[in-house]
């Protein structure tokens, strides 16, 4: 006579205890696929704003992209490239989780405000400053574009239109720019532009080297409270020549122009740290693979 044997209990504990093993191995292990895959999205779509910086260029007589903001701030980029690129999901990385407001398509990403300058005008409406790419000592050493958070309540394709038509012109444009110490530029905020409603524009690229707690406003605050990045331990970049790269933040150089081109990052007069120049070395005597200086 055939009998049917199942499982004894011991053996079904020793399959869910092989199961629960595993799991813990491989979770961590998806997750961390996950994550690369966001951050090879954004850097997707980084290039696609780089390609937008080029084309931008060509359009303009060689000068860059610098924003709708008559005080030198340069926010309002995003809606000068725009019609390059005709996607508001270009504009968000898929590691922001800022939550847009109602009809917002707002930026992920900001312009570093060195790329704009003039301060003599009286309106955000009215033309100002830009560079020319031939100004550049080391185009695909200077980052132009960079990864934020907390930006919102505005729409990257409607941003050169006035307030009467929806837009935000008249008020500088909500695409953020600044620089990567978390310092005002001079009479600057850190970063300008629209914030998400109960937000903050934050810094979203890590730590940047040669700074401390000390040389930023509100400390870590200034990056997300995320000393690493927003990507494992890095975030992307676009440089002036319209290609995007990963970095750690230990290798880009933050802060205002420079005075040289083989400056070192030293505080300036308002103590605020300087970019090493394109060509110059930090504080400890490295030299930065990408910089904020245009120098």
């Amino acid at each position: 006579m055939r009998t049917n044997k199942g499982f004894t209990l011991i053996e079904l504990l020793v399959v869910i205890a092989i199961i629960a093993i595993l799991a813990a191995i491989l979770f961590p292990v998806f997750a961390q696929v996950r994550e690369k895959a966001r951050s090879i999205s954004c850097l997707s779509n980084e290039k696609q704003i780089g390609l937008a910086v080029i084309s931008y260029t060509q359009d303009y007589d060689e000068y860059l992209v610098s924003g709708t903001n008559g005080y030198g701030g340069g926010s309002g980029w995003a809606g000068q490239l725009y019609p390059y690129i005709k996607s508001t999901a270009v504009f968000h990385c898929p590691d922001d989780s800022t939550p847009p407001g109602t009809n917002a398509h707002p930026s992920s990403y900001a312009l570093n405000n060195n790329f704009a300058y003039g301060t003599t005008y009286a309106s955000c409406t009215g033309p100002h400053g830009a560079r020319a790419i031939a100004q550049l000592n080391a185009p695909a050493k200077s980052v132009i574009i960079f990864e934020v958070a907390g930006s919102g309540n505005y729409d990257v394709s409607t941003e050169l239109l006035p307030v009467a038509q929806g837009g935000t012109l008249e008020y500088c444009g909500g695409s953020p720019s600044g620089n990567g110490t978390g310092q005002p530029q001079y009479n600057l905020p850190a970063i300008s532009g629209f914030a998400a409603s109960g937000a903050v524009l934050t810094i979203a690229t890590g730590e940047l080297a040669g700074l401390t707690t000390d040389d930023v406003t509100g400390g870590f605050a200034v990056y997300g409270n995320n000393v690493d990045g927003r990507h494992q331990k890095g975030a992307n970049y676009v440089f002036a020549d319209g290609h995007a790269k990963f970095l750690k933040p230990n290798q880009v150089s933050p802060g205002v122009n420079n005075y040289s081109e083989n400056g070192v990052a030293n505080p300036d007069d308002h103590g605020n740290p300087l970019a090493a120049g394109t060509g110059g070395t930090l504080k400890d005597g490295s030299t930065p693979a990408a910089t904020f200086s245009l120098i």
